[in-house]
């Protein structure tokens, strides 16, 4: 058995979103200063690194991201291959992988879009993102949970946010940031948990593929 970690660590350097808090790991108390333990401490924004979007990141009365189900990140998932180094990425190339693949229906419950290679790389202006006609392709499979290796599915300059509301109004989830780049195309067992944060508009994610996929689960 497999395993792929699909995570993008959280240090003092991982990438965030221009604005945003940097991600600062310290130690608040250090045996190596004279304490009995060492106890550190995390600040970062909650979109730093591998997380899920829940709906209130871009509205208002959206749902917060404690609303999920748990079981919506665990079971049968998909990885499909579509290079795009920038720009959207088309509902022509998302077929295309999707038919390479023949993949079960099962596993079109949770789809992960693989679009270039993303460890070590920085900050970057330029990111593949989503159109609205493939998000509602993903709703035409019964898709519920979509993951990509970029840090948002609009386009940097976006203020619409359009591939956002389409994702919330046919009530898929979204990951953000993943690592995908030795993962080859194929059917997995996803297990992508949010930590329990209650009432805000993001959870970072641990997210891993587990080779195999079980049936059972949908």
């Amino acid at each position: 058995m497999r395993i792929y970690d699909i995570t993008q660590p959280l240090t003092d350097a991982t990438p965030v979103w221009p604005g945003d808090e940097s991600v600062t790991l310290v130690l608040s108390a250090s045996m190596a200063r004279g304490a009995t333990v060492n106890v550190g401490r995390l600040s970062t924004s909650l979109h730093a690194g591998t997380h899920v979007d829940a709906p209130y990141h871009y509205r208002s009365d959206g749902a917060r991201v404690d609303a999920y189900e748990i079981e919506r990140f665990v079971g049968a998932c998909a990885v499909i291959a579509c290079p795009t180094l920038f720009g959207p990425v088309n509902l022509q190339v998302v077929e295309e992988a999707w038919s390479r693949i023949e993949s079960p229906v099962e596993a079109g419950t949770r789809v992960l879009i693989q679009t270039r290679a993303t460890r070590g790389l920085g900050w970057s202006n330029a990111f593949p993102h989503l159109t609205v006609e493939v998000v509602g392709w993903l709703a035409s499979i019964g898709c519920r949970l979509v993951g990509l290796d970029a840090p948002s599915y609009d386009p940097m300059d976006s203020k619409t946010l359009d591939a956002h509301h389409a994702l919330a109004e046919a009530g898929i989830a979204n990951l953000e940031n993943l690592v995908l780049d030795d993962v080859p195309e194929g059917v997995y067992t996803l297990a992508a948990l949010p930590m329990a944060i209650i009432g805000m508009d993001a959870a970072p994610v641990r997210a891993v593929l587990i080779d195999g996929w079980p049936s059972a689960t949908r």
